[in-house]
């Protein structure tokens, strides 16, 4: 079984009131204490007057895109896609509002997934549509060039037939550190020739090269026979991460990664021996070094937990060693991961669970979000208000 945790988030770290972004500092500190910045401020430093979501921090954290229905945030006087440089504590309005994104270490590139036509010749799907009936479509914003290109580009007619770039559990869009290439999940069956499977499926498209490949499919190049979604992409564009319930890809469901050189497809949710893991959850955020040498999941794979509950699993795929991180203070393992992000070395983790034994005095019985060093093995929880105590 595989399971598809809710629709994506890097960090979930949002207010219903904005943005805040929250960093693990104090390295030297037995248990570092979170620092919490609000991303989402208003001209004046005022508070924003509507709700802001999906905040995605660049690799140096001085940049943070997310999407907002605040009117107030910029002189622009709309809501949408905004970027602040909390570096220099200025938000710019970077175009219309969306359901995913994706930004490149140094934030050059914004990927947004939006139904609004951005690219010159970009018509709506099946002739004029509204807005809101439109088809979902990936676009890359350069913001050095001021270009905007679209990545969901179909292979066959002006428009892809069905939802591209985002669905229910389809996993978010990701992006390779030069902005060249662009990961997306997509329902559509025009967007590369052969698509017969019904399912939505994975690709990855080469901006340079105008070329776009779908990447969840058998070493043999044979279509899933399950639905997949998107995870993340290496840095160099070479490996492409996904999820998949296809029992055509290996003995089990589970994550996979396609080798788009070599063409070739493996299972990554194995042990070091190479056995399928059973009941696996996939993360659904950054969930990958940027080598693609660390891969994180969750699994109850009974002879891997040894214990009730999900556990949080990080894949070594260079030595096929499994890290169990590390269990609640009564034993128990972690259960109800809904994301999770990796840092680009492997080495951190963030992970949003509703688990309360993880920390000491967690008692507010909802979602809280935690950050784990796997070098030091101790859980933080992120989620905190200003004074350090507990939210909601």
């Amino acid at each position: 079984m595989v399971r598809h945790g809710p629709f994506p988030l890097q960090m979930r770290i949002l207010a219903s009131a904005g943005v805040v972004l929250v960093c693990a500092l104090g390295a030297s500190a037995a248990t570092p204490a979170p620092r919490t910045s609000l991303v989402s401020v208003a001209l004046g430093g005022r508070w924003a007057n509507a709700s802001s979501w999906s905040g995605r921090v660049s690799g140096d954290g001085r940049f943070v895109a997310y999407f907002s229905g605040a009117t107030n945030l910029t002189r622009a006087r709309r809501g949408g896609l905004f970027l602040r440089d909390l570096r220099r504590r200025h938000t710019v309005r970077l175009g219309p509002g969306g359901v995913d994104l994706a930004v490149t270490p140094d934030a050059r590139f914004v990927v947004v997934c939006t139904t609004a036509p951005l690219a010159r010749g970009d018509v709506p799907a099946h002739g004029p549509r509204s807005e809101v009936e439109r088809f979902l479509d990936a676009y890359v914003y350069d913001r050095r060039t001021g270009r905007i290109l679209r990545a969901s580009v179909p292979a066959r007619g002006r428009n892809p037939n069905d939802r591209a770039c985002a669905g229910d559990f389809a996993g978010h869009v990701d992006v390779s550190a030069d902005g060249r290439y662009v990961l997306f999940p997509a329902k559509a069956s025009n967007i590369v020739r052969g698509d017969t499977n019904g399912m939505t499926d994975v690709f990855v498209r080469d901006l340079r090269a105008g070329r776009t490949r779908r990447v969840s499919v058998t070493s043999s190049g044979a279509q899933a026979n399950g639905e997949s979604s998107a995870l993340a992409i290496s840095a160099d564009g070479r490996l492409a991460f996904f999820c998949s319930g296809a029992r055509n890809m290996g003995r089990e469901p589970g994550v996979f990664v396609h080798d788009l050189r070599t063409r070739t497809t493996r299972a990554v949710s194995t042990t070091a021996g190479g056995r399928p893991l059973s009941q696996v959850i996939c993360l659904h955020g950054k969930a990958a070094s940027a080598n693609g040498r660390f891969v994180a999941f969750a699994t109850q794979d009974p002879d891997v937990t040894q214990s009730e509950g999900y556990r949080l699993v990080v894949k070594d795929r260079r030595n096929g060693r499994l890290d169990l991180l590390t269990p609640g203070i009564d034993g128990q393992g972690v259960g109800g991961v809904h994301a999770g992000a990796m840092s680009a070395s492997g080495r951190y983790l963030t992970f949003a669970t509703s688990v309360s034994n993880l920390v000491s005095r967690d008692t507010n019985n909802v979602e809280d979000v935690f950050w784990f060093d796997r070098a030091r093995r101790v859980p933080v929880r992120l989620s905190l208000r200003w004074d350090g105590s507990e939210s909601f």
